[in-house]
């Protein structure tokens, strides 16, 4: 019993216990169902590429339980970000788009 605990102590630790019930609500609601994951990436000007760099390695690490979809929101990016992150987004397949 005590290792149980110390175990669940554990879980809850590492990915908190609002995700975990959450995740055993879902699964009990509803069990056959797959839920879709989106990300909407906000850009900043400074901080574009690194963003979108960040964010295509976490998906292809994580694959499918990163997300399904991936959304580049550049409607704040000048010009010339804009075309450097949609250069780096276009590397990994995706594209930086200016209206959501």
């Amino acid at each position: 019993m005590k290792t149980v605990l110390i175990v669940m102590c554990f879980i809850f630790a590492v990915f908190g216990i609002s995700e975990f019930l959450h995740a055993v609500k879902l699964y009990f609601a509803f069990p056959k169902r797959k839920l879709w994951a989106h990300i909407v990436v906000n850009l900043q000007n400074d901080t574009a590429e690194k963003q979108i760099s960040f964010v295509c390695e976490q998906y292809l690490w994580h694959g499918a339980d990163y997300a399904d979809f991936i959304v580049f929101n550049g409607n704040n990016l000048c010009e010339e970000t804009y075309e450097r992150a949609n250069n780096v987004a276009q590397k990994y397949g995706f594209e930086v788009s200016r209206t959501i």
